[in-house]
């Protein structure tokens, strides 16, 4: 399976390394700094880029980019039928179909800071037309990174995630 990173930071090395761990995957990062590229294909032996290839219906694309890039970077994509993961807090299946030319086949998916050790979990959520074979596509893809939980509300693992750990603190200690 071919799985395409759109932006290369934290989040995308994080999801990258525990795909060449499972092995069996191409993976192809692409990011517009020259030196986070080049540090990418050392560290992980991926194949990286400044741009995506062309990408087909059996490919998966993982949007890693920042939600206020997003626009920006997905001006030139062409999704051409991949399914789409999406990291970015805050944008709807809406906005983001929007950004890609009109797909419906997104995946927004939401992992943790755990994640980096391959402790996280990962709230995940796609509409309902979305098949059954792309969820499990989307779990595959995040399972060395963390334990993938559907939820029908993604701002609600947004907000445990995020906010979770301040409650917990906040209420154990004095």
């Amino acid at each position: 399976m071919n799985i395409y990173f759109l932006g290369g930071g934290n989040m995308a090395a994080a999801i990258a390394g525990g795909l060449v761990k499972q092995g069996g995957y191409r993976i192809h990062i692409a990011n517009r700094s020259a030196e986070k590229r080049e540090r990418l294909a050392k560290e992980l032996n991926v194949e990286v880029s400044e741009s995506l290839p062309e990408l087909h219906s059996d490919d998966v694309l993982i949007l890693a980019v920042k939600p206020q890039d997003m626009e920006a970077a997905c001006r030139n994509v062409r999704v051409n039928g991949a399914l789409v993961l999406s990291v970015a807090a805050g944008l709807s299946i809406d906005t983001l179909s929007r950004y890609l030319g009109g797909t419906r086949r997104i995946v927004r998916t939401m992992p943790n800071t755990p994640g980096k050790i391959g402790l996280g979990v990962s709230g995940m959520f796609a509409e309902a037309e979305v098949s059954e074979a792309d969820r499990a596509a989307a779990d595959r893809n995040l399972d060395g990174l963390a334990t993938p939980a559907r939820v029908s509300l993604l701002i609600v693992m947004i907000s445990l995630a995020c906010a979770g750990l301040l409650w917990i603190v906040s209420t154990l200690v004095p």
